[in-house]
C-alpha cells in the first residue's frame, strides 16, 4: 500500500531530526530510523494499530515522545502528523480540512487551517497542501 505524508507532517519529522541531532550527535538519525521502522509496520498492516479517533490511527515512536497519526484510504495511507505527545493535542486536525473526523474535539487554539481537498477513495489528492513523499 502506498504511503503519502502531508507536507506539514514531513516538516515535523525534519524538525524533530534536526532538534535531536543538535541535542546529541546521531540522535536524529535514531529518531528517523524509528519513524521508518514504524511506517514499515503501518504499511504492512495499517489497521492493526489503535485508533486515535474514528478515522485516525496512531502508532507510537519507540523511545521518543512522538506518535504518527494516519488514516487508511482505499489504496493509500495518509500520514497527517508526526506529533509530539506533550504539545498541543489535536493541532493537526485542521490538516484534514473538510474530510476531518467529527469525533475529534474542536480546539479553538489549533494551528491555522490548511485546506486539503476532499477526495473519493482511490482518487489522488490534487491539493497543494498535501504532497506525496516517500518516508525514506
Amino acid at each position: 500500500m502506498k504511503v503519502r505524508i502531508h507536507e506539514l507532517a514531513a516538516k515535523e519529522q525534519l524538525d524533530a531530526v534536526t532538534w535531536y541531532n543538535q541535542l546529541q550527535h546521531g540522535l536524529g538519525k535514531r529518531f528517523q530510523e524509528m519513524v521508518v521502522l514504524q511506517v514499515d509496520k503501518i504499511r504492512k498492516n495499517p489497521e492493526w494499530f489503535p485508533r486515535e479517533s474514528k478515522e485516525i490511527f496512531k502508532v507510537y515512536i519507540p523511545k521518543f515522545p512522538y506518535k504518527i497519526l494516519y488514516s487508511v484510504e482505499e489504496e493509500s495511507i495518509i500520514i497527517w502528523a508526526i506529533a509530539h505527545m506533550h504539545r498541543k493535542p489535536w493541532y493537526w486536525q485542521s490538516r484534514m480540512g473538510d474530510v476531518g473526523d467529527p469525533h475529534i474535539p474542536k480546539n479553538p487554539h489549533h494551528a491555522p487551517k490548511v485546506t486539503v481537498a476532499r477526495r473519493s477513495p482511490g482518487t489522488p489528492s490534487s491539493s497543494s497542501a498535501e504532497k506525496e513523499k516517500n518516508i525514506r
